[in-house]
């Protein structure tokens, strides 16, 4: 009888123990998630369980890609998938030269999650929005294909465009900054991921690839111009978006709370701010000051 005792107690202590332990660390990662959602969901005035009060499909994902960021689509679109709120659509423009070398693999698992796959002439970073505003009258919400995005973030995002129907709402923003002398200062002495106030506000720069909801309407009819697109903004589609908009008479409200960037590993050395960027939006700031004046 002993012996029987010795025997259960030293399965026990193995599989129990590691069932509790199991268990444990189950209960932490939930916890953790809870407290996550909790911190980040607290201004809500409904909690996440009665999303389905709100229209939760009627609105689209819209993203493009480069050949050399196709190997992280399915990652990027994963997380799209896993939104509490899901989108109708899910868009991705791709430049007509890139879309022979998706490889299969990757069209038959976007296709097969409901991806739609559309080619156009190249418009670098402008195809991530563009064609899709083209196309429907519904928000469009843009993103990067170089980020995992929380699965709240389309609920935050609709849930502003509810109570703010007329702004562009954003994830993440830039403060615009001026001199003594009122005039804007260059991008490079901006306030970059600011948080301090929410807006809607015409300092508010909307980094749109973070999660930023537009509609066709919020834009001046220049944004589909892409000759003067090309000729001012081309590679900077964020400041084009916020000329075009204000010129429009629509600013920007921020998400609250922070949102921090999660990039996938291996995706930054073809990145816009790494390939030229950094020097290129100063250049095109002076561009659409001269052509369009001070926003505000």
């Amino acid at each position: 009888m002993h012996a029987v005792s010795a025997i259960i107690i030293f399965f026990f202590s193995i599989f129990g123990l590691s069932f509790i332990r199991k268990r444990v660390i189950k209960n932490r990662k939930t916890a953790k998630i809870n407290l996550e959602i909790s911190e980040r969901d607290s201004y809500l005035k409904q909690p996440l369980d009665n999303i389905s009060s709100f229209e939760s499909s009627e609105f689209i994902f819209s993203l493009t890609s480069i050949p050399s960021r196709f190997s992280h689509l399915i990652q990027v679109v994963d997380s799209l998938l896993n939104q509490v709120m899901p989108a109708k659509e899910i868009h991705l423009n791709l430049a007509q030269s890139d879309t022979s070398i998706l490889p299969e693999t990757i069209r038959s698992y976007l296709e097969s999650n409901g991806v739609s796959i559309f080619a156009f002439d190249d418009l670098g970073p402008a195809k991530k929005l563009i064609p899709t505003l083209q196309r429907t009258e519904m928000p469009v919400i843009c993103v990067d294909d170089d980020l995992i995005y929380k699965p709240t973030l389309t609920y935050h995002l609709m849930f502003q465009h509810k109570k703010y129907p007329n702004n562009v709402i954003a994830s993440r923003t830039h403060r615009i900054t001026k001199d003594k002398n009122g005039q804007i200062n260059p991008y490079a002495k901006w306030k970059k991921q600011y948080s301090e106030t929410d807006g809607p506000s015409p300092d508010l720069f909307a980094t749109s690839g973070a999660g930023t909801l537009f509609k066709k309407e919020f834009f001046h009819e220049d944004v589909f111009d892409m000759k003067l697109y090309k000729e001012l903004a081309f590679y900077c589609d964020d400041l084009w978006w916020y000329f075009q908009a204000i010129r429009n008479g629509v600013v920007v409200r921020r998400i609250p709370g922070g949102w921090p960037l999660d990039f996938i590993p291996g995706t930054q050395e073809q990145g816009l701010w790494r390939t030229g960027n950094k020097e290129r939006n100063e250049i095109i700031l002076q561009n659409l000051l001269k052509r369009y004046g001070k926003p505000f």
